[in-house]
């Protein structure tokens, strides 16, 4: 019996969000549906709605998942590309990043997608279940 995979493109964008103290901010993801996604830190963000510009996204999803309002201060000088073929669909996830700065809200877990919010050390990756793309982009600041 042969199985035809559906395949689906997606284009997301995530924010890196620095304190003070030159830590960043991840989320524990909620994904049951998706088990290579749940319970694993990644950046805040998320789907770009049809018709939407990137940053407008970037800034309406960073307040929906963390609850803080953040200024778009740069697009970091790399796409990412994540391909997640045991899936059905498989999905290519496109990956714009965004460094951002805090200007206002309350730090606060949406909690049917998030789990977590914390500022993490950069260096102190490796003690979270990250998805694959936290390093490339830590690599990119």
């Amino acid at each position: 019996m042969l199985i035809i995979m559906e395949q689906k493109q997606i284009t997301i964008v995530v924010a890196v969000i620095k304190n003070d103290k030159g830590e960043i901010l991840i989320g524990l993801r909620n994904e049951p549906s998706i088990p290579e996604e749940h319970n694993k830190w990644e950046f805040v963000g998320g789907k770009i709605n049809f018709g939407e510009e990137p940053e407008k996204a970037l800034i309406r999803e960073v307040k929906e998942e963390s609850g803080l309002d953040v200024k778009v201060i740069r697009l970091l000088p790399k796409i990412l590309n994540q391909l997640w073929l045991n899936q059905n669909p498989q999905r290519q996830i496109i990956i714009l990043t965004y460094e951002c700065l805090v200007v206002g809200g309350e730090l606060k877990p949406k909690a049917d997608e998030i789990l977590e919010l914390k500022f993490i050390d950069p260096k102190d990756t490796d003690n979270y279940d990250c998805l694959p793309n936290v390093e490339k982009i830590i690599s990119l600041l």
